[in-house]
């Protein structure tokens, strides 16, 4: 992240993870992969702000550990076969989205900007052994906008953030 600071860029990454094995909401037919969207974005003082994630309930790679442990998974997570929600983790191929229709949209958009958009399939059509596509995109803030300034008020506003008060269930 180092570099990127240096070069005053933000740095964003999908990548398009093969087959289809999530569901739109209230589908029980895989539609989309379970893309996973990065973000990198640079800060002064503070630590860089780095998101990654899923657009599914969970990474595929979360519910393997799960099943090597032998533990339950959450029951919005996967569903099984006929298409009924299951905690047995070797019973569920197919995955919910994260948070239900914004997971769906993510993981849609994700997949057109890292599937068609570089020339290769939407998950729904890919079977099996089809190769992974990737979009990257990087913005230099300078383009935008006077770089110290934004880092600037990015450290700014982590410090907002960080000196919130936080919920207390008494």
């Amino acid at each position: 992240l180092s570099i990127r600071r240096q070069r005053q860029m933000c740095i964003r990454d999908r990548t398009n993870t093969g087959r289809a094995t999530v569901v739109a909401p209230g589908g029980i037919t895989p539609v989309t992969a379970n893309n996973a969207l990065s973000y990198a974005l640079p800060t002064g003082n503070e630590q860089p702000v780095v998101l990654d994630m899923a657009c599914g309930a969970s990474s595929w790679g979360k519910i393997g550990t799960l099943k090597m442990y032998g533990e339950p998974i959450p029951e919005d997570w996967l569903l099984n076969t006929e298409g009924q929600p299951t905690v047995d983790p070797s019973q569920g191929p197919i995955l919910m989205p994260a948070a239900g229709p914004r997971g769906y949209g993510l993981a849609l958009t994700m997949g057109i900007l890292a599937g068609p958009l570089v020339g290769g399939l939407m998950a729904c059509h890919k079977n099996h052994g089809e190769p992974s596509e990737h979009f990257f995109w990087v913005i230099n803030v300078s383009s935008f906008t006077n770089f110290e300034e934004y880092v600037a008020e990015i450290d700014r506003g982590i410090r907002t953030i960080q000196a919130c008060l936080l919920y207390t269930s008494d």
